[in-house]
């Protein structure tokens, strides 16, 4: 079977992760506001204010996703590489969370952490949208679903 060959690309276009983040953040405060605005009585000030509180989590946590930052990755033909600018490279694994064709959640895993890369979590998790990968689309794909090359003999 043929490996894909090695690749390397830039992760910057966010627009549809960030629209999924929007939304989703906006439909928790719709639904508390919903629940507070249906009471059939009037609710205590201690539920209002924690309705507020959780509204305010809820774009606090949107706040965090939505600055995703540009991340290069790069394919060898054996292993993935991940780096952030002006940082170290880190290898891991890539594994694919969610394929809706145009648009992936990616999983990578790094394999150790060293003391230069102390950017990068054990897990990181990527959003890839076509769009800004127009080019590389098909190539990112094919690395990314690709079998990889054995590392020992084979024992059959």
């Amino acid at each position: 079977m043929r490996h894909a060959p090695p690749l390397q690309f830039q992760v910057g276009h966010y627009g549809l992760w960030r629209a999924v983040v929007l939304l989703l953040a906006a439909s928790a405060c719709a639904a508390m506001l919903a629940w507070w605005r249906l009471q059939p009585t009037p609710v205590p000030y201690a539920a209002s204010a924690a309705t507020v509180v959780a509204a305010l989590v809820a774009f606090a946590c949107a706040a965090t996703l939505w600055r995703a930052p540009t991340l290069r990755l790069r394919w060898d033909g054996a292993c993935w590489w991940l780096a952030r600018a002006g940082a170290a490279e880190q290898s891991g694994t890539l594994a694919v969370a969610i394929d809706l064709g145009g648009w992936m959640l990616l999983r990578f895993m790094a394999e150790s952490r060293p003391a230069d890369a102390g950017w990068i979590r054990r897990v990181v998790w990527i959003a890839l949208q076509r769009p800004g990968l127009d080019g590389q689309w098909h190539a990112v794909r094919c690395a990314v679903y690709g079998t990889r090359p054995a590392l020992g003999p084979s024992r059959l």
